[in-house]
């Protein structure tokens, strides 16, 4: 369905891209209790990444670049990288994606973006 690719993920980055980065702790900031639970964690990057998907798709953008960072996790549990995966399979990205150019790489996505008619 997505294209695969392994190597350096910054490869991906072109001119007339959005980028969306969901490494959700700032430089300096102490590892420590979480404000909210893993689930909600989880709930809302599928919302900030559906909500980057369709501004990038408004602004006429052509591709959003949705950095994830790899999955340190067994297989089966629910990450960063496995809800933008599940969220760009999914009917809700269907308006604005072109899966067959769609990038898969292990520390990121590049979704390619439809252009508005």
């Amino acid at each position: 369905m997505f294209i695969k690719q392994e190597g350096d993920w910054t490869k991906l980055r072109t001119a007339g891209q959005a980028e969306l980065d969901l490494h959700l702790t700032s430089p300096g900031r102490q590892y420590g209790p979480r404000e909210m639970s893993y689930d909600q964690l989880m709930d809302a990057v599928h919302a900030k990444t559906l909500e980057a998907l369709v501004a990038a798709y408004e602004e006429g953008k052509e591709s959003l670049l949705v950095i994830h960072g790899h999955s340190t996790s067994l297989p089966g549990k629910r990450t960063s990288r496995s809800v933008v995966r599940a969220l760009m399979r999914g009917k809700e990205a269907t308006p604005y994606i072109v899966r067959k150019k769609c990038v898969q790489h292990g520390t990121a996505f590049l979704a390619h973006l439809k252009q508005k008619p």
